[in-house]
């Protein structure tokens, strides 16, 4: 296996097993050889970037071969029955088991359920475009973005039976409150046509994920091409992102 393999983008899970020498783990072996990951949003919604992985000895067993292998593998992350996409080349950059720090990344998965976590860094990315929109598109691309990664949200929010709230136009720090039992959501959507997250963050939304527990990041990739959802807690995202600033706002003293 090598970084330059042409990886197919789109699968089904028979090719998948090709790919990624069978069987039905999330992470795939053959002669204890890591070939490859199969991961789930339902079991891990911040995929590929945070993996969690189950109590059994079987998968915790798994999860270290992964890691102490420090091997790039392919990445699939299910988008339908029958249907697999490409997330790029992936090995572990950091393996938690520390049970204080475990539950900061279960996001909406049950801390009961999770021996620990595989914090993930891409090699090399799918070439999905020739190149990613400029750093600041055109207002009407950027429009186009942006109603694209919220309508995406939007319908994976309600397939989920959230109720969900448009809030853009009031400029609140998020753009989405959404509402399932007791449960409350207050979603920023961030989104980009690049195949790796990127995003910008206003003052009021940093102030709004320092403030609010239950505040999220949703960041759509490929948004107008082949949407790609990645969620973050607010320690996630500066767990995954570097901030740097790229303007300062300058007043008389």
């Amino acid at each position: 296996m090598n970084n330059r393999t042409i990886w197919p983008h789109i699968v089904t899970t028979e090719e998948l097993k090709n790919i990624t020498a069978g069987g039905d783990s999330f992470i795939r072996t053959k002669n204890n050889e890591v070939k490859g990951l199969a991961l789930n949003y339902d079991l891990n919604p911040n995929a590929p970037y945070v993996v969690l992985y189950g109590t059994t000895p079987r998968r915790i067993q798994l999860a270290s071969l992964f890691a102490q292998s420090q091997v790039a593998v392919p990445v699939y992350i299910k988008q339908k029955v029958n249907q697999w996409q490409f997330a790029g080349l992936f090995k572990v950059r950091e393996h938690i088991t520390d049970p204080m720090l475990v539950p900061q990344y279960c996001n909406t998965r049950p801390v009961s359920t999770v021996a620990g976590v595989l914090l993930l860094e891409n090699v090399v990315m799918p070439a999905v475009m020739e190149e990613c929109e400029p750093m600041f598109p055109d207002p009407a691309t950027r429009k186009a973005i942006e109603m694209a990664a919220v309508d995406f949200v939007i319908h994976h929010l309600e397939a989920q039976g959230y109720r969900v709230e448009d809030l853009q136009a009031a400029k609140v720090g998020y753009d989405i409150r959404a509402l399932k039992d007791n449960r409350q959501l207050l979603v920023e959507v961030k989104g980009t046509d690049s195949p790796q997250p990127r995003f910008y963050l206003t003052r009021n939304e940093r102030k709004c994920s320092e403030s609010y527990a239950d505040w999220r990041l949703f960041v759509v990739s490929q948004a107008r091409v082949m949407p790609m959802l990645h969620q973050y807690t607010p320690a996630q995202m500066w767990e995954a992102f570097n901030a740097d600033p790229v303007s300062w706002e300058c007043c008389l003293k």
